[in-house]
């Protein structure tokens, strides 16, 4: 994604998988209610919002990659 030709590939080929996508969230909070109402199983949520669900006893947990945490800027995270 360094280059404008690398980001293009990226980009074509989250519209490949898109069909499989239920929901392309904007917000944490859209994430936290449909997660609370069962609309959704998981996906990727900042790690307050996880801990604010295993707060309120939802069965969600934060997981973070041997390689470190996924940025959310300059990157994408497909899940």
């Amino acid at each position: 994604m360094e280059t404008q030709d690398g980001l293009n590939k990226c980009l074509a080929k989250a519209a490949e998988l898109s069909t499989n996508v239920s929901l392309w969230y904007v917000d944490e909070k859209q994430f936290l209610n449909l997660f609370k109402d069962g609309q959704i199983a998981g996906g990727q949520c900042y790690n307050d919002v996880a801990q604010v669900l295993v707060d309120d006893g939802y069965p969600i947990r934060s997981t973070f990659p041997k390689e470190g945490d996924v940025m959310d800027f300059g990157s994408l995270a497909i899940l």
